[in-house]
């Protein structure tokens, strides 16, 4: 009878503690009781399990205290059971611009005015097993621009088309090491100027937190990022050749680098020295990008060129405070050892150095994380005929060309915490006058003046 008067008076406690959420307290309270011998243990269990369940929507309790506290409903979102953590995230961003190019010298060949917007959503998950996994679905086929335009890229039924631009999973066997396979967002710290922030990569990466195995500590990060990426599917028996390529190699792309960083207090430095190389295959899977919608055979040649890189890569910059703003020095670097090779298959031959090369040099003052906030930035841009993969690299500098050097400005107002636009001019002119072949020699000026509404969420 004393045990079973015990037993009430238990439930009935930790009832009014479930009410204030003290589920720790109520599982210690029901262990002494247990070690005290005044309960058993299968009961305390079932207590236990009883309180902890939800109470329904709208149900009034008296905690502890004397109280009233109204429940909250159980969530109707079912997830499975191996689920830890589920994100949901959405890009929505709506776009006027204004692009002008210069073919051939003798003026405006091409002007466009038009209104587009980009929509990416997705969803991150944290799995069991300490693996991770994602997927994403956006607007635009382009490799490097997800912007469909108003009015003229709707399919027959006057839908836009959408495209499956993430799908991966990931595995971290243990805490200093990813491992991720499948089609995933740039893993490496790059500019625009080699990898356009929309490119998204089919194969295999790996990153590799060495500061953390290294115990460097001090505000020092040293990162090893490495990644193997298929661009074309060929057939084994395939003989024929295309612009010297083999057709029966699949055409690869790798890519690594070591990120290092350092905080010096009032600054913080970070650069990532790395390398770029594919295996010289043929590839069909580089689509030309670029603005302008142009014809003629050397377009269709440039899928057939993306895969003539062995580069070397300096990124980089430097941030810190100047009179309470945040301020980034940035710069990129790349010297493509293939360049000739790329070129050649176009045009007869290149001038040296200026088409195997291109650099970045800019600046940002601000960021634009909360309602109010406000920066600005400018670069100045070369590009090479051969310095880089024109399939990969930033869509609205040159109009996403090659043989290109100019600057880019723009400014970032932030409406909302999710919310913000932002207005940008770029203007660029050709390096090379002597490639006079489409695409990377025959573009002769181009400026590109665009305004941008963004929504996250």
């Amino acid at each position: 009878m004393l045990k079973r008067t015990f037993t009430t008076l238990a439930a009935l406690a930790i009832a009014g503690a479930s009410a204030s959420s003290a589920y720790g307290s109520e599982e210690a309270l029901l262990k002494l009781l247990v070690s005290r011998g005044l309960i058993k243990k299968s009961d305390a269990d079932s207590i236990l399990a009883e309180t902890s369940k939800p109470a329904k929507s709208g149900k009034s309790v008296v905690d502890a205290k004397g109280a009233t506290v109204t429940s909250v409903a159980p969530s109707k979102l079912k997830l499975s059971d191996s689920i830890e953590q589920l994100k949901i995230y959405g890009d929505l961003r709506l776009r006027w611009q204004h692009a002008n190019a210069d073919l051939d010298g003798s003026g405006n060949d091409f002007q466009d005015q038009s209104f587009r917007f980009r929509l990416l959503l997705g969803a991150e998950v944290t799995l069991a097993e300490d693996l991770f996994a994602g997927f994403e679905f956006s607007t635009g086929s382009s490799p490097t621009d997800r912007f469909v335009t108003l009015g003229q890229d709707a399919d027959g039924s006057g839908d836009y088309k959408v495209a499956i631009s993430k799908a991966y999973v990931g595995w971290n066997p243990i805490p200093e090491v990813s491992l991720v396979g499948g089609r995933q967002a740039v893993p490496f710290y790059s500019t625009e100027m080699v990898w356009d922030r929309d490119v998204r990569l089919d194969g295999v990466t790996e990153k590799v937190d060495l500061a953390k195995l290294m115990n460097l500590g001090g505000g020092f990060g040293l990162d090893l990022i490495a990644g193997q990426f298929i661009s074309g599917n060929n057939q084994s028996f395939e003989s024929s050749a295309v612009l010297g390529r083999s057709r029966n190699t699949d055409a690869w792309l790798y890519q690594a680098q070591v990120k290092a960083s350092a905080d010096l207090g009032p600054a913080k430095v970070t650069v990532a020295p790395g390398v770029l190389w594919a295996n010289g295959a043929f590839s069909s899977n580089n689509p030309r990008k670029g603005t302008l919608g142009l014809g003629g055979s050397a377009l269709a040649a440039t899928a057939d060129v993306a895969n003539d890189v062995g580069a070397l890569l300096l990124p980089g910059d430097v941030s810190f405070d100047l009179a309470g703003a945040p301020v980034k020095l940035l710069w990129d670097f790349a010297y493509n050892f293939e360049a000739s090779t790329a070129t050649d298959r176009l045009v007869a031959s290149t001038s040296g150095n200026e088409d195997r090369l291109a650099y970045l040099l800019g600046f940002k003052i601000g960021d634009n994380v909360t309602k109010g906030d406000l920066s600005f930035y400018a670069n100045y841009r070369h590009l090479g005929a051969g310095s880089v993969n024109q399939g990969f690299s930033d869509s609205d500098f040159g109009l996403g060309y090659l043989n290109q050097r100019g600057f880019q400005v723009g400014t970032c107002y932030n409406l909302t915490n999710a919310a913000s636009v932002s207005l940008a001019y770029s203007a660029t002119r050709q390096i090379d006058q002597d490639l006079t072949l489409l695409p990377s020699g025959g573009v002769n000026a181009t400026q590109l003046a665009t305004i941008q509404l963004g929504v996250e969420f």
